[in-house]
């Protein structure tokens, strides 16, 4: 079975993406920074990757075991519900699971947030949600 040569624009395309992530990576929000604090080396028992290239998205917290995408929004997805909701079906659509925190909840609701992500994470050894 051979894989289809990528195009020069989905080249591009990933080119863009990689270096975009890199400097989202480089810049996160005070909320971010709060939550990658506890999903970083593996604290809740999977390996979480931030500021992912995902498609043609960049999600803030990605867990392949599980395919499970974390989105912290902050002011700007006020003006954006329309996007990320398209965006957000496009992913489970495409078997992800897609959960989103305000950032307020993120920075004063900590615990109840990691609380919730862990419901998406499977005992290990157990099967994925």
């Amino acid at each position: 079975m051979y894989l289809k040569q990528p195009t020069t624009q989905q080249v591009k395309l990933q080119h863009t993406l990689q270096t975009l992530a890199r400097t989202l990576r480089d810049q996160p929000t005070p909320a971010e920074q709060v939550l990658w604090s506890h999903l970083r080396n593996q604290q809740l028992g999977y390996k979480f990757r931030c500021q992912y290239p995902l498609f043609q998205f960049i999600v803030d917290f990605y867990c392949s075991t599980v395919r499970l995408v974390i989105e912290v929004d902050g002011d700007i997805h006020v003006a954006r519900q329309e996007y990320d909701h398209l965006r957000d079906r496009y992913l489970t659509q495409a078997g992800y699971q897609v959960i989103r925190f305000q950032n307020e909840q993120v920075i004063y609701s900590l615990p109840e947030v990691t609380a919730t992500i862990q419901t998406y994470l499977p005992c290990k050894g157990q099967g994925v949600k």
